[in-house]
């Protein structure tokens, strides 16, 4: 089962990365001015970042009690704590900048700042988790 979850973790970990990176190209491309890879980047954000993250959240904080790792391991709570950004920024900066695209009109530099914090910290977790200081 700890094999299974553990996969199941780095694997989904792979796939917040890419849609991280996704995010931003697509931030880069012009989202900010077409609803048409607003739309994308919305998909993207939502469900490829912001909900399969909290999945590897949720799974790697109990694949951590599972095989009994101690909660006060620094990195694992740094991981954490540098999730909170990814969420706030998808909130505050990324959705409200996508809907106002999506309504016709254009988005701000925000969008670019909310994709690049995102990638930022998606990131800095995923070396977290690769090296484990």
């Amino acid at each position: 089962m700890l094999t299974g979850l553990r996969h199941l973790h780095e694997t989904l970990g792979y796939l917040v990365l890419l849609s991280a990176v996704v995010s931003l190209a697509l931030a880069v491309a012009g989202a900010g001015t077409k609803p048409s890879l607003a739309k994308i980047m919305k998909v993207s954000s939502r469900f490829g970042l912001l909900m399969l993250g909290r999945l590897v959240v949720v799974a790697g904080l109990g694949l951590a009690l599972a095989s009994g790792m101690s909660m006060a391991t620094t990195w694992l709570w740094l991981s954490v704590i540098l999730w909170v950004p990814v969420e706030i920024t998808g909130k505050r900066l990324v959705r409200p900048e996508i809907t106002a695209v999506l309504d016709g009109d254009t988005a701000t530099g925000q969008l670019m700042i909310g994709a690049v914090a995102q990638l930022l910290c998606v990131a800095a977790i995923f070396a977290l988790m690769s090296i484990r200081p």
